[in-house]
């Protein structure tokens, strides 16, 4: 198989020996986009602009925060996306009287006012620039694995004998399909992904099993087979990568 520089994160993540490829790829880029943000991106404008529009998610303020690598730098991006917040949530609010300490928002507007911020509330919990850079790239990997089952004879090889996917990840694999292939091509993709992810998740299922059993004093003297690590496992498979012990 003649790799390009554009396959080869995808034909790594499909060699390793894991529960979904795509948790891999993803996992890397989200790890390259927190190192960006708290590094590269402060010092450019445009970039700067779009952490103070967009903000970060949960996870990832929780992500660039437990980094611990640019405390200062990630102090200066939450302040500015502190003061962007501050004026969308006064401007979406009601009209306010008086002055000073006494400021009020008008009670006769409240009604019409929250539904205003309630959008405000909404976009900001949807947007996350950490988000947006895996986001785009992830699109772009799924296009090549696509590419390369259909080209590759060696790839398709490997995507066969794989273990399947975590279920995002199959969804959103499932999703690339039509979009990124047509006809009986798509239709054969289809059946072989599912037929594996069904396959895998009655392995995963046995170890999950078999490591309930061996809380049994029946089978205690047994082998833990492949089951000791059959939580985790079973957890990442159903929600995606996490970072359990």
């Amino acid at each position: 198989m003649k790799e390009k520089i554009y396959t080869i994160p995808v034909t790594d993540a499909f060699r390793q020996d894991c529960e979904c490829p795509l948790c891999v790829l993803e996992k890397d880029l989200e790890d390259r986009a927190v190192q960006f943000v708290l590094g590269p991106s402060l010092m450019e404008p445009d970039k700067r602009d779009d952490t103070t529009e967009k903000g970060f998610c949960r996870r990832h303020f929780t992500k660039l925060f437990n980094a611990r690598e640019n405390i200062l730098g990630l102090s200066l991006i939450i302040n500015s996306h502190l003061e962007h917040v501050t004026d969308l949530i006064e401007k979406a609010s009601p009209k306010s009287i008086g002055k000073g300490k006494r400021k009020l928002f008008d009670k006769s507007q409240s009604v019409q006012g929250a539904q205003k911020t309630v959008g405000v509330l909404d976009r900001l919990e949807s947007t996350c620039e950490v988000c947006d850079r895996i986001d785009s790239t992830m699109d772009r990997y799924l296009e090549v694995i696509l590419y390369l089952y259909g080209k590759e004879d060696e790839f398709r090889r490997m995507f066969k004998e794989h273990k399947g996917f975590c279920l995002p990840h199959l969804n959103m694999l499932l999703k690339s399909t039509g979009k990124y292939m047509r006809g009986e091509k798509a239709e054969e993709f289809i059946s072989v992904v599912l037929n594996i992810e069904v396959e895998n998740l009655k392995r995963i299922y046995g170890d999950m099993d078999w490591f309930i059993k061996k809380f049994d004093y029946r089978y205690q003297n047994e082998p833990w087979k492949n089951s000791q690590d059959a939580v985790q496992r079973t957890i990442e498979k159903l929600v995606k990568y996490t970072e359990l012990d």
